[in-house]
C-alpha cells in the first residue's frame, strides 16, 4: 500500500472520472481523500472540480483518445483498469466498506451513504474548513423538525415537542448549515451539490417557523450571505428550486426588518418577481410536460406567498401583524374621514408600500394582471377537497398541484396586502368580483385571503351581491391559527 499504484490519475481526475458516473460531487472528494490517506494517488493543489475538457485534454497527453479508445496499449489497460475498478468496487462499496458514499443505479438526485455520516478527517481538511452535514443528516434532519406533521403550507409549529426539537436541532446546527450554502461562493473548493443546497434550505425554512431569534441569524450571518446564496437559486432554473426557495423567502422575511429590507431592494424583488412571471407563463406554455406543471403550480404558489410577505407591513405586536381597521367617512363629524387606517396600539416598524407598489406595477403591470386572472379561478368546492391548498400535504402535493387552483390563495394573500396601499389597491380593486366569489370557497385558506382584501379595500357583503353569503364564524376559528400566512 505504500506506492501509488495509479501514477497516470492525480485526485482531481479521480474526482471527474467518478462523478461522470456517479451522482455527486462530494463522493469523489470522500474517496480521493481515503486513497490519498493511503498514497495511492497524489494530493492535488486545489479541490475544484476540473472541467471535462481540462481532463480530456489531460487523457490527450497521455495517448487517451476522446472517443475512449487508446493511442497505446499500456494507456489503455491502465485506463481502463483504473476506472472500471474504481467504479465497480468504490461505487459498490466494497473497497472500503462502510466507510464512503456510494450511488445507488443512475439517479444524480440523491447521495445515498453506507455510514450515515462522512469521514471527517476525509472532508474537513481536504475539501472545507468545516464538518459537512450528509443527506441522511438532513434527511433525518428535516423528519425530526417536521415531527409526523406533513402540510403542505406549514404556517405554525403545531406542538410542544415540535419546538423542542426545532430548538435543539436548529441551535446545533445553524451554522453548519450557513457555511454549507455559503459555498454557492467558494470559486476555490466549489459548492456542495444543488440537492444538498436544496435541502439546506429546507432545514433552514423550518427552522424560521415561528422563532423570530433563528430568522434573525439566518438573515445576518456573514454579511446576508445566506439569503444572497438562497436568492442566487432562482437562476438554477428548476421549478421544484424555485417552490423551495420561495417558500423560505415567505417565512425568512416575515416580521423581519432585516431580512425584508434585503429581500425587498430593486434588484432582490425584481429577482422574485420575475421568477413569478416567467412561471406562469411557462406553465402556460406547451412546451413542459404535464408531470412538470405541477411543479411549475407549486414554484408559482410559493414565490406569490414570498410576494405577500414582501408587501406586508409589520407592527409592534406580539405577532407582528398589523391591526388595520376601515373607517366608514361620516360627513357630519368635523375631521371624521374614512378609508384603511392603522390602529394606533399596533406602530408601524416595517413599511411594506414600497414593495407593493412595485409588484403592482411591475413589467408595466404585467404581474398584477397574472394575480387577477388566477384569483377568477372558480372557488374550490366540496368536491375539490383533495386538492386544497389548506389539507394539502407533502405526499400529496404533486396531486394537489395538479390543480393549478392550488396557488390561489397566495395570489388572494398578495392581493389582500396589495389592497393596504395607495400605490398598489387599483390591482385588488379591479378583482372586486372575482375577490367576491372567492370569498366563497369551501377552503378557509382562500376565504379568508379574499375576505380580508375586500374588508381592506372597504367592499362589504352587500357590495358583493350574489357572493354575499360568507358566514364569519365558520372560519373564524381557522384564521386564528395562521399567524404566518
Amino acid at each position: 500500500m505504500g506506492k501509488r499504484i495509479f501514477p497516470f490519475y492525480e485526485a482531481s481526475e479521480l474526482q471527474y472520472y467518478h462523478s461522470i458516473t456517479c451522482c455527486d460531487a462530494t463522493t469523489p472528494i470522500a474517496i480521493s481523500s481515503l486513497l490519498i490517506q493511503r498514497n495511492w494517488i497524489k494530493k492535488p493543489k486545489s479541490w475544484r472540480m476540473i472541467s471535462s475538457s481540462s481532463v480530456l485534454a489531460s487523457r490527450r497527453e497521455r495517448g487517451i483518445k476522446r472517443s475512449g479508445r487508446c493511442t497505446s496499449i499500456r494507456t489503455c489497460s491502465l485506463h481502463n483498469f483504473f476506472v472500471g475498478f474504481l467504479i465497480a468496487c468504490i461505487s459498490a462499496g466494497t473497497l472500503f466498506p462502510g466507510s464512503i458514499p456510494s450511488c445507488q443505479g443512475n439517479d444524480k438526485s440523491e447521495i445515498k451513504t453506507n455510514s450515515g455520516s462522512f469521514d471527517e478527517t476525509a472532508t474537513t481538511d481536504s475539501a472545507y474548513d468545516f464538518a459537512v452535514l450528509t443527506i441522511d443528516d438532513l434527511d433525518e434532519g428535516i423528519a425530526d423538525l417536521r415531527y409526523g406533521d406533513q402540510r403542505l403550507i406549514r404556517y405554525n409549529v403545531p406542538s410542544e415537542e415540535a419546538e423542542e426539537r426545532q430548538e435543539e436541532f436548529c441551535s446545533k446546527h445553524l451554522e453548519t448549515l450557513f457555511l454549507m450554502l455559503s459555498t454557492r461562493f467558494n470559486v476555490t473548493k466549489g459548492s456542495v451539490p444543488l440537492n444538498i443546497q436544496t435541502k439546506v434550505v429546507q432545514l433552514l425554512t423550518l427552522c424560521s417557523s415561528e422563532h423570530p431569534e433563528f430568522r434573525q441569524q439566518i438573515g445576518s450571518f456573514n454579511d446576508s450571505i445566506v439569503l444572497r446564496a438562497i436568492l442566487s437559486m432562482l437562476e438554477e432554473g428548476d421549478p421544484s428550486i424555485h417552490a423551495v426557495v420561495g417558500e423560505a423567502i415567505w417565512i425568512l422575511s416575515f416580521n423581519n426588518e432585516h431580512n425584508h429590507s434585503f429581500l425587498t431592494t430593486n434588484h432582490a424583488i425584481a429577482k422574485i418577481a420575475s421568477t413569478f412571471v416567467e412561471s406562469t407563463k411557462d406553465l402556460e406554455s406547451d412546451e413542459i410536460s404535464d408531470d412538470d406543471k405541477a411543479a411549475y403550480t407549486l414554484a408559482i404558489m410559493w414565490i406569490a406567498a414570498a410576494l405577500q410577505n414582501l408587501a406586508a407591513s409589520y407592527c409592534a405586536t406580539d405577532s407582528g401583524h398589523c391591526w388595520w381597521e376601515y373607517g366608514v367617512e361620516d360627513n357630519e363629524e368635523v375631521g371624521e374621514e374614512g378609508g384603511l387606517y392603522l390602529n394606533e396600539e399596533s406602530p408601524l416598524v416595517i413599511d411594506g408600500s414600497g414593495a407593493a407598489e412595485f409588484i403592482a406595477k411591475f413589467e408595466g403591470g404585467e404581474l398584477a394582471n397574472i394575480l387577477q386572472m388566477m384569483v377568477c379561478a372558480e372557488p374550490m368546492t366540496e368536491e375539490d377537497e383533495e386538492f386544497w391548498p389548506s389539507v394539502a400535504t407533502i405526499d400529496s402535493a404533486l396531486n394537489a398541484a395538479s390543480d393549478s387552483r392550488l396557488a390561489t390563495w397566495a395570489a388572494g394573500g398578495l392581493l389582500k396586502n396589495l389592497s393596504m396601499y395607495t400605490g398598489s389597491r387599483d390591482v385588488p380593486q379591479q378583482s372586486q368580483e372575482c375577490l367576491c366569489a372567492l370569498m366563497q370557497s369551501e377552503d378557509w385558506l382562500e376565504s379568508s385571503k379574499a375576505e380580508d382584501a375586500l374588508f381592506r379595500l372597504g367592499i362589504q357583503e352587500e357590495d358583493c351581491g350574489e357572493y354575499g353569503d360568507y358566514d364569519e364564524e365558520d372560519h373564524e376559528d381557522e384564521e386564528d391559527e395562521s399567524d404566518e400566512l
